[in-house]
């Protein structure tokens, strides 16, 4: 599958790319975070208003339970997008009907007044079966949506309604009922090919505003489908990564790790930021470094660019200009990469990755490195 962009950048030889702030990398994801369950926790859902109910939840249903009683009652969960279109979907039934005034509703933000759609009791759902609706709707600019109960009736009359199967995606297509992308892993898509993903292996780790993904610098990691073979120097390929961070270690093998093997056998290479500077860690017969004079380290985005040549040397660019030219750059074993964020050891990245674009086969020229800087920089705050 082609890759769909914005600006252009060089897409000629590009055999990987990772974007976290690519639409298109949470397209058919589950927004919402849970347990991984075809429920969601009941803390998942914040409490924003009401009386006369409770939310809570049934594990013999699977479900949270909202319960009316003369009044409503309601929860919200925050997307982290805005100004968008999201489809809302779940699953539903009565677990309790007695007023003939009970309905279920579903508010775009926080605001009673501006209810974005109504759900009738019995025309929607009934109380031996679920239901699965869907409900798509620009989402506001405060990105948050509310499902709530709600029972007119002055009688006293109980309401309960399980919901399960929540599920809040990017776009106006429903999609089936998927763990959150936080839940046992987060896929971060390749967007080459749709099939094949970096899974963050930890919750832990956070989406900001879908720019990035923050490691912690202690547990957090992504690891690739498969390994990427780069060649033992005499192949070409370049690699290009958006990278802001303020960790300060010092140049040493396994430190600031951003792509590198997760094993000590297999390992080749280690693409890093040490001393505050981009680096690059080779084996041959021996390990060896070679780095940067530009500081990237300054808690502000910045592009590296490692470009190996077929003459067994490198050049390494920062935000598209050249840092270093024609430094030593052989490996051997094929120089195999399957990790995002940590070494093969016990060294992790604390920092934040917002995209990783390898080519392969093919050099990109100082023009295509620039190309790509200019395309993605107001992105970044450039």
């Amino acid at each position: 599958m082609g890759v769909s962009i914005g600006p252009k950048i060089v897409t000629d030889g590009l055999v990987f790319y990772l974007d976290a702030g690519d639409r298109q990398s949470s397209i058919g994801n589950n927004l919402i975070n849970g347990t991984g369950n075809p429920y969601l926790s009941v803390d998942e859902w914040t409490l924003s208003s009401g009386w006369g109910g409770s939310k809570g939840i049934n594990t013999n249903e699977n479900a949270i339970v909202l319960t009316s009683i003369n009044g409503w009652y309601n929860m919200y969960c925050d997307t982290g997008v805005n100004d968008t279109t999201i489809t809302l979907s779940f699953d539903a039934k009565w677990g309790q009907l007695q007023s003939s005034s009970a309905y279920l509703y579903i508010l775009n933000g926080l605001n009673l007044g501006s209810y974005t759609q109504y759900i009738t009791n019995t025309t929607s759902f009934n109380t031996t079966s679920y239901t699965t609706v869907s409900y798509t709707f620009a989402i506001t600019s405060d990105s948050r949506v509310c499902i709530g109960s709600r029972n007119q009736d002055s009688q006293g009359f109980t309401d309960i309604i399980y919901l399960r199967n929540l599920k809040i995606e990017i776009g106006d297509t429903y999609t089936e009922w998927t763990p959150s992308p936080g839940d046992g892993g987060l896929r971060w898509t390749n967007l080459i090919n749709y099939d094949d993903y970096s899974t963050l292996d930890s919750a832990t780790i956070a989406t900001e505003t879908f720019n990035m993904m923050t490691f912690n610098g202690s547990s957090n990691l992504a690891t690739l489908v498969a390994d990427i073979s780069l060649g033992n120097g005499n192949i070409e390929w370049t690699v290009n990564v958006w990278v802001k961070t303020n960790q300060n270690v010092s140049t040493a093998l396994a430190n600031g790790p951003i792509l590198t093997n997760s094993a000590s056998g297999p390992v080749y290479s280690n693409m890093a930021v040490q001393s505050g500077k981009a680096t690059y860690w080779a084996y041959s017969g021996g390990w060896y470094s070679l780095q940067g004079t530009v500081t990237v380290n300054d808690n502000i985005w910045h592009m590296i660019t490692w470009v190996q040549k077929s003459d067994y040397k490198m050049d390494i660019y920062v935000d598209g200009v050249i840092d270093v030219i024609n430094q030593t750059s052989t490996t051997g074993n094929n120089n195999p990469i399957n990790i995002i964020g940590k070494s093969w050891g016990t060294t992790y990245l604390s920092g934040s990755l917002s995209i990783i674009q390898i080519y392969k086969n093919g050099l990109l020229s100082p023009a295509n490195i620039l190309q790509n800087y200019n395309a993605q920089k107001s992105r970044f705050g450039k």
